[in-house]
């Protein structure tokens, strides 16, 4: 399946096709590709989440059929089980990139990526089902604080900066002397 107009503008709110705000990208899949346009690094991860969420909020049942383990993967229709495929491999490919700009940790592109999307898919699953509080909960906050965690969660660690090695030179002198 396709969506047209499924783009979102810099800061994640989703936009109409044509709108100036918009990321480009053209025609895009539902889920994995909804975010190949939403740029790189941090704030692609970033929106790439909200994107999944987004998608889960405004088409539940679609996303309960693709995700919510109601049909078994072997009797899945081949659209919906190369969709959800689909976007668990963009995932991963963007792992794997940030990995090689040094801004994710080297740990196995595979694993990140099922801790990732099991982050975010259950506060997909727990948002549609009405688990996440009442009805008009700000679930823009709930998502963008569930990735914004999952984010902190993958991110390289950022190594301790290293001082010179102190010299008797450069160690303060006593005072009074």
């Amino acid at each position: 399946p396709r969506a047209h107009g499924w783009h979102e503008r810099e800061d994640g709110r989703p936009c109409d096709e044509g709108d100036d705000e918009c990321v480009p990208g053209g025609e895009r899949t539902l889920v994995g590709g909804s975010v190949r346009g939403a740029g790189h690094g941090r704030a692609g991860f970033l929106a790439q989440g909200r994107a999944y969420i987004r998608f889960a909020l405004e088409n539940p049942s679609h996303y309960r059929v693709m995700f919510g383990g109601y049909v078994a993967k072997g009797d899945c229709e081949s659209e919906l089980g190369i969709e959800s495929e689909a976007a668990f491999r963009v995932l991963v490919d963007a792992l794997i990139e940030l990995q090689q700009a040094g801004l994710v940790r080297h740990d196995d592109p595979h694993a990140l990526a099922v801790f990732v999307w099991a982050s975010v898919h259950g506060t997909a699953m727990l948002a549609i089902g009405g688990q996440l509080g009442r009805p008009d909960a700000p679930m823009d906050a709930i998502a963008t604080f569930t990735v914004d965690r999952v984010w902190d969660a993958v991110a390289a660690p950022v190594p301790a900066p290293v001082s010179p090695p102190r010299t008797a030179r450069s160690r303060p002198r006593a005072r009074g002397r």
